[in-house]
């Protein structure tokens, strides 16, 4: 996308160092940040066998064949896969906050802010909020089975939103889902130590977390 607004427009906004800083960026989240949140999946659903148990069954009833034969396309058919990912990332967010700079002045319940302001949402105040999520400390994928309200789209902010929310966010999902249904068919698994997580900048598990990983066959 921003290859191709560079060469129409080779004066507009996507110049080299921002296409530059950009791809650096992607780098580094795909790395550190989608890392945090698949050790925080590893953590969740091994705390919950009935969420397993039913990942196993919709991959045993939706995906035929090897793994390396999938396509995008099997991926999609794994709602409750997706489900269990959003509530990772509603319950455990790797990002701690999103910072926007106000292009001009905005009322927000009777309160002026300025341009120029900065202004910082935190996901892991919104997503824990009750009159979003009923009982906000439990991991419950159903949350996420039910078509998005318009009520949600300010609600769950993993990567961000507006028009600068994260452009790495569905290379994210891929990669998560890869991932999981990888480990899912391939192996069982449970941590060996309550879990404890570094929480700035990212939040990750902290490196000395063991885990202990059984084939699936076995």
């Amino acid at each position: 996308m921003m290859l191709l607004g560079q060469r129409a427009d080779p004066s507009g906004v996507f110049s080299d160092p921002l296409m530059a800083n950009q791809c650096l960026l992607q780098l580094w989240g795909a790395h550190y940040e989608v890392t945090g949140l698949l050790g925080s999946w590893m953590v969740q659903i091994d705390r919950h066998p009935s969420v397993r148990l039913r990942l196993r069954q919709e991959l045993d009833s939706e995906l035929r064949g090897p793994i390396d034969s999938l396509g995008l396309g099997d991926l999609r058919r794994l709602p409750y896969l997706d489900a269990t990912i959003a509530e990772t990332l509603r319950t455990l967010p790797p990002s701690s906050t999103v910072t926007r700079r106000l292009t001009r002045p905005v009322v927000l319940n009777g309160m002026l802010l300025k341009q120029g302001w900065k202004l910082i949402a935190e996901p892991r105040l919104v997503h824990g909020w009750e009159r979003n999520y009923p009982d906000p400390g439990r991991f419950d994928p159903e949350r996420f089975l039910a078509a998005p309200s318009e009520d949600r789209r300010y609600a769950f902010i993993p990567f961000g939103g507006g028009v600068h929310a994260c452009l790495g966010a569905q290379l994210a999902m891929t990669i998560a889902r890869v991932f999981a249904v990888h480990l899912l068919r391939s192996h069982r698994w449970q941590g060996l130590d309550a879990p404890r997580f570094d929480q700035f900048p990212l939040r990750m598990l902290k490196p000395d977390y063991r885990i202990g990983l059984i084939p699936a066959e076995a």
